[in-house]
């Protein structure tokens, strides 16, 4: 069984990656030009696509925001089952189930949005 301490260490360290992960992608969408630099139109349709920071921010309705409920899940589990079954160290089960679970929801993601 996990102690108090062991839980608290592995769920701050899953946090903390997530939150570098956010604040990256928010940086991504920050510095991405706001313009084509080719110069052809901008928008969706007719030939048109978006500009940087448009894609990033439609990649992120399309595909992150389904990534991280479905990472919800996929670490929860991960976490509660390297708690249950190893004696890792808390962040180092915190570091394995949230990379391992982002890892599986991406694929798991990527595909419906694939066959969307």
């Amino acid at each position: 069984m996990a102690t108090p301490a062991r839980r608290r260490s592995a769920v701050i360290t899953a946090l903390v990656v997530v939150l570098v992960g956010m604040l990256l992608y928010a940086g991504a969408i920050w510095v991405a030009p706001t313009e084509r630099s080719d110069g052809v139109c901008e928008g969706i349709g007719f030939g048109c696509s978006p500009a940087p920071q448009d894609a990033l921010i439609l990649l992120a309705v399309i595909a992150v925001l389904p990534m991280m409920v479905c990472m919800v899940a996929t670490c929860t589990v991960g976490i509660l089952a390297l708690l249950r079954w190893t004696r890792l160290p808390g962040v180092v089960v915190g570091l394995i189930g949230t990379i391992g679970g982002a890892l599986v929801s991406a694929v798991v993601t990527l595909g419906f949005v694939i066959l969307i």
